[in-house]
């Protein structure tokens, strides 16, 4: 491997990364864990790159987490007990002071994101033992892997999860309801907003391969119907309205899905202040009969 080769390995492992790429725990040490915790050691283990030689993932992976115990836990921590903290003392009466050494033991003790900590309630007293059952945020991607591993067609199926279109067929014949898809535009063609805008005055273009809600777009009809409007939508923030050249850029890239705008339940409505949809998303296993391992409702902030 060559030297630049591994400079962007070590780019991606270190220089972009808040976290390392598991938890980190001085329970890996003892003897007779539970099983639990073997897990995450396994999955800690697993998120090396394999061109990185074992004893220069340690190493980034000491550096990593000296940067997250150091500062980053306590910068985190700190962030959610001051937007949160009276909030949750009125819910639960937990004082905040009380709040940030449960959200810095868990953090800085086994490198568990204090957001995370928080969104799985692992700061009440009753629930803190059972935090080695959650899989967290820096894991995600392993334990897939690890789950994955030995199955059928594995590449094949990680390529229609990653393909919008075709894994909307899948699952549609599977009587999951999914977003109807009106128009499938072919990378580097030429579209025209105002013909898109006669399938719907209302509609939502996304990447085919997209990610992370990149390169996202809404078009809508305007009130003087004239040009339609185009809005960029990244990651759940609006930006100014959008020319035209904006949205053929994205094309160049990558084909683009054509939806109707979806809009949320008017109970729900109310929590997402700017229209974005309000979304559940759910993890699913199919070992032997299917069973939900996660489910959240994703609520834009």
């Amino acid at each position: 491997m060559t030297t630049s080769k591994i400079l962007k390995v070590v780019n991606r492992q270190l220089i972009r990364r808040r976290l390392p790429h598991g938890l980190i725990s001085w329970r890996y040490l003892l003897p007779g864990q539970p099983e639990y915790v073997k897990i995450h050691r396994q999955l800690w283990l697993m998120g090396r790159h394999p061109s990185l030689p074992l004893p220069l993932y340690l190493l980034l992976e000491l550096l990593l987490w000296l940067r997250w115990v150091c500062w980053y836990c306590w910068k985190q921590s700190w962030e959610l007990v001051r937007h949160h903290g009276a909030k949750i003392k009125g819910d639960t009466g937990i004082a905040p002071r009380v709040l940030l050494w449960r959200l810095l033991s868990p953090g800085i003790g086994h490198c568990m994101p204090p957001h995370e900590v928080y969104c799985f309630g692992l700061y009440l007293p009753d629930k803190a033992a059972t935090a080695w059952q959650y899989v967290f945020i820096q894991e995600t991607s392993t334990f897939h892997s690890m789950r994955s591993t030995g199955l059928p067609d594995t590449a094949t199926s990680q390529r229609v999860i990653q393909d919008k279109f075709e894994l909307a067929k899948v699952l549609g014949k599977h009587g999951i309801p999914m977003v109807p898809t009106v128009a499938l535009i072919p990378r580097a063609t030429q579209f025209d907003p105002s013909s898109l805008i006669k399938l719907s005055p209302r509609l939502f273009c996304k990447p085919r391969h997209g990610s992370a809600a990149r390169n996202n777009f809404i078009i809508e009809q305007t009130d003087d119907m004239n040009s339609p409007a185009i809005t960029a939508v990244n990651n759940c923030k609006r930006t100014s309205i959008s020319p035209e050249d904006a949205l053929r850029e994205a094309m160049q890239h990558d084909d683009f899905l054509v939806q109707p705008l979806l809009t949320n339940h008017p109970e729900l409505a109310p929590l997402s202040f700017n229209g974005d949809a309000i979304t559940v998303r759910i993890v699913t296993e199919n070992p032997v009969s299917p069973q939900s391992n996660y489910a959240v409702l994703e609520i834009p902030a």
